[in-house]
């Protein structure tokens, strides 16, 4: 205001010029009013010549002067007679302005503002802000109020997974190394020992895989085991030395390998083997020092060197330490007994001996017959039990807690899951059925795909990812909350997956089965995988599922955001070159579905010896007549006599269906 005092001559805007030079800081009003009233005692002093009380005092009743605080003069009452002066700040972020009295008023008073209106101008910590429309409105949750210095405004901000709230009020990035696992973080988290996230904006830390480690947290990469060390599992802090006897050459080891015979390592973490002496060698693979080096068998030492037995001469093991344990070998003895027998016996018997020989083999041929009628039975029975009784408990997880779940967590697998206690276990196909009255509106989904790694069980990331939207587009084209429905995927609901033979029943008590091949690669080879790349495995729940219900409750989730439902018939029938798949491609040679193929072909024929010749197609069992004449049309290809079996020692000819040795 422009107020001057007529007595001193300051204004009062050199008043504050000179108050803020001195002590640094604006003059509160009542520095100033202090200032006009001592001015105003002094003028009173003056105008009556004298310092008596009662003198001055009338003297100032009759004061009317102007001062830089404003006019001084008092009513009959004693009461300053001066108008209230007012400020108010109308804008945030500007100064205030006079208000009061009118004179000097250069804007109206106005209201004053909500709580809400004032904590939304507050530059103090609140959890108002201004929304798009400007209006004051308390932040959801998961987000925050900040004070942008540069917009004067106080805006909720909602930071996504991946991100953080800096100190301006705005969402940055969480640097690699660091992750934000939901919405709305004001701060990034450091990767935890054996987790690491290498590039910015990550949600999830990625688990260090075999052979290689993580030992602090916050790192962008793990770090790959060193020669002679290994490590066999994921999310490890550190690895491990191999042991005496066993060795590791290259870096990122899963394993250690044992020293072949005629090798030992006699320390941890060796990354290579020494060598016997000439002429020596180990009892077994592994050996861990010089002393487990021996003379070979058919040997014996003879100071540091070891000599050959004689002719037909053995030892019964290695190491032998004197020619007194070379013997006579036993081809040796069995041959002039056998010989000397052989003699003595015709002589004796004649052709006696050759008919009772002769009855010997019919009689032994006949009881090769019954015993292998016994395994064909047995098969037969083992097969049909695994395809309608329970292996093992049929373990599910509702939707709602699937969808929670993170990709870290499912690599913990059944035990992971089962100590979180977020499984629902099924003990028997009764329990099955219980299930089902209790929650009749409760819909299984059996959730089949392709392992891409060697080391890692379990659904990649993109597989993961696919699996979740297809199961949320699942519940909604069923019109069913994730409550409603439950999902049966291996590694939650198999433990290290011992129940293989009860996949058939578990595809098949599932109410929808879905495909999950998103585009994705093999971890070990890179090849790139795709829906026309089945498995044995997958094709088999597939046919358990088609066998159950019909190909209608099938459904194919191709990429991470599509889910096809259903699929057409001829998708049974499908090669990746478009041509006709015979079942021969996916199961000849799969020793682990050789039991319940043979239960399914029992159970399918039975059925259909009881159907008439014109009710092959029966509408009832649709799935059940597809499957039925598909393995009736290529039953040479689906029972082959042998197979090839790949080994390491080579490829082997095998009868997968009927093997008395096994």
């Amino acid at each position: 205001m422009s107020h001057q005092s007529a007595l001193t001559g300051f204004s009062a805007t050199e008043f504050g010029d000179l108050y803020r030079s001195k002590y640094k800081e604006d003059p509160p009003y009542q520095a100033v009013a202090a200032f006009a009233a001592i001015v105003s005692l002094g003028r009173a002093v003056e105008l009556a010549n004298s310092t008596e009380p009662a003198e001055v005092s009338a003297q100032l009743q009759a004061l009317d002067i102007e001062t830089l605080y404003g006019r001084v003069a008092f009513d009959e009452h004693g009461q300053i007679a001066m108008e209230l002066k007012a400020v108010q700040v109308q804008e945030v972020g500007m100064p205030p302005v006079p208000v009061s009295p009118l004179g000097v008023a250069v804007a109206p008073l106005r209201l004053m503002p909500t709580m809400a209106e004032r904590q939304c101008a507050s530059e103090a910590p609140t959890v108002y802000g201004s929304d798009a429309s400007g209006n004051c409105v308390r932040c959801p949750a998961s987000s925050f109020s900040m004070w942008n210095t540069s917009t004067k405004l106080r805006r909720c901000i909602f930071c996504p997974a991946g991100s953080s709230l800096d100190e301006e009020g705005v969402c940055s990035f969480c640097a690699p190394g660091k992750v934000s696992i939901t919405a709305g973080q004001r701060a990034c988290t450091n990767c935890s020992e054996g987790y690491y996230a290498d590039s910015v904006g990550q949600s999830r830390c990625r688990i260090c895989p075999v052979g290689t480690f993580s030992g602090s947290s916050g790192l962008t990469q793990c770090t790959n085991c060193s020669a002679g060390t290994f490590n066999n599992e994921a999310a490890h802090t550190s690895c491990r030395n191999c042991t005496p006897g066993t060795i590791s050459t290259e870096e990122a080891a899963t394993h250690c390998d044992k020293c072949s015979l005629g090798q030992y390592a006699a320390d941890n973490g060796m990354t290579s083997c020494s060598q016997c002496q000439a002429g020596f060698t180990t009892s077994s693979a592994g050996a861990s020092g010089e002393e487990q080096c021996v003379c070979p068998k058919d040997s014996f030492r003879d100071g540091d060197s070891c000599v050959a037995c004689g002719f037909l001469q053995t030892t019964l093991l290695e190491g032998a330490l004197s020619s007194d344990a070379c013997r006579l070998t036993d081809d040796a003895v069995w041959l002039v007994v056998s010989m000397t027998a052989a003699m003595l016996l015709f002589m004796a018997m004649g052709p006696a001996l050759v008919l009772a020989y002769t009855k010997r083999i019919r009689r032994r041929l006949e009881e090769a017959e019954a015993r292998q009628r016994a395994v064909l039975e047995s098969k037969v029975k083992e097969g049909v039990d695994s395809i309608t009784e329970l292996a093992h408990p049929m373990v599910i997880t509702r939707a709602d807690t699937f969808l929670d779940i993170s990709f870290e967590q499912i690599q913990m697998l059944h035990e992971g899951a089962r100590d979180r206690g977020i499984l629902t276990f099924l003990d028997s196909k009764a329990s099955i059925q219980v299930h089902r009255k209790q929650h009749p509106r409760s819909r299984f989904v059996f959730l089949s795909y392709q392992w891409l790694s060697w080391n890692v069980h379990g659904p990649n990331e993109v597989q993961f990812e696919a699996m979740q939207k297809a199961v949320i587009q699942y519940a909604d084209a069923m019109r069913l909350t994730p409550q409603e429905v439950y999902v049966w995927l291996d590694v939650l609901s198999i433990p290290q997956l011992l129940a293989v033979n009860s996949l058939f029943t578990y595809a098949s008590a599932a109410d929808s089965l879905i495909i999950i091949a998103p585009r994705s690669t093999h971890a070990e080879t890179g090849e790139a995988r795709y829906l026309t790349h089945p498995v044995a495995r997958t094709r088999m729940e597939q046919i358990a599922h088609v066998t159950a219900h019909s190909i209608d409750t099938m459904g194919l989730a191709r990429y991470a955001y599509d889910l096809d439902v259903p699929l057409p018939q001829c998708f049974m029938t499908k090669s990746r070159q478009g041509q006709n798949l015979t079942l021969a491609d996916e199961f000849v040679g799969k020793e682990t579905l050789v039991i319940p193929l043979l239960g399914v072909w029992f159970v399918l024929r039975s059925w259909m010896d009881q159907q008439s010749t014109e009710e092959e197609d029966h509408v009832s069992h649709p799935g059940a007549s597809l499957v039925y004449r598909l393995m009736r049309d290529q039953m040479d290809s689906v029972f082959p006599k042998t197979f090839e079996f790949n080994t390491l020692r080579g490829s082997q000819q095998r009868a997968p269906w009927i093997d008395l040795k096994r």
